[in-house]
């Protein structure tokens, strides 16, 4: 059973689109919500859903029981991430879930003088966690998708003529979220 977090955000929804056009059948793919009614529309596709919720472990150990393979989406709660990341970890690892596909990042520095360090702190503890959990895994180090530049280009480029990213020559390697999924 294929368990993908996230469910309801953008690359959780293109990951199981992305699987059901490969041919996975719909009762092979498990689908993680915070409430039931966030799931109906998988449940119109014959997708199950999961209860539960990155802040709530307990949750967590329920909905992870007979799950092969986990899509572990990072939480975009950058405030509560760290505990959610290990709530997740520690979950998978105590149910025996078969192997985790976690969704990192690409980052050259991994020290606290990144400019990034907010969002690479929680990366790098939970691939931590993961290499120490005992599990099975896959650490994706995904590229800026490239649906994010235009917030990057801002709404008043043409009158400022400021682009936010990259800066002076510097180059840009972004991916459509749809392709990572």
């Amino acid at each position: 059973m294929i368990l993908i977090t996230g469910a309801t955000g953008q690359f959780g929804k293109l990951t199981i689109d992305f699987l059901l056009q490969k041919g996975v059948q719909p009762s092979e793919i498990l689908a993680l919500v915070r409430t039931e009614a966030a799931g109906n529309s998988f449940q119109e596709r014959g997708i199950g859903i999961r209860v539960a919720d990155y802040n709530d472990k307990d949750s967590l150990l329920r909905a992870f029981q007979g799950v092969t393979k986990l899509l572990f989406v990072s939480s975009s709660d950058l405030a509560n991430r760290l505990q959610q990341h290990k709530n997740v970890v520690e979950a998978a690892a105590e149910i025996g879930v078969g192997h985790v596909v976690y969704t990192s990042f690409q980052r050259k520095n991994n020290s606290e003088t990144s400019p990034l360090w907010q969002v690479a702190e929680s990366h790098l503890a939970t691939e931590n966690w993961i290499k120490a959990s005992g599990l099975n895994y896959t650490i994706l180090k995904n590229n800026l998708y490239l649906d994010f530049v235009p917030g990057f280009i801002g709404e008043k480029v043409l009158e400022t003529g400021v682009i936010y990213v990259p800066a002076g020559t510097g180059k840009l390697s972004a991916v459509l979220r749809s392709d990572m999924a």
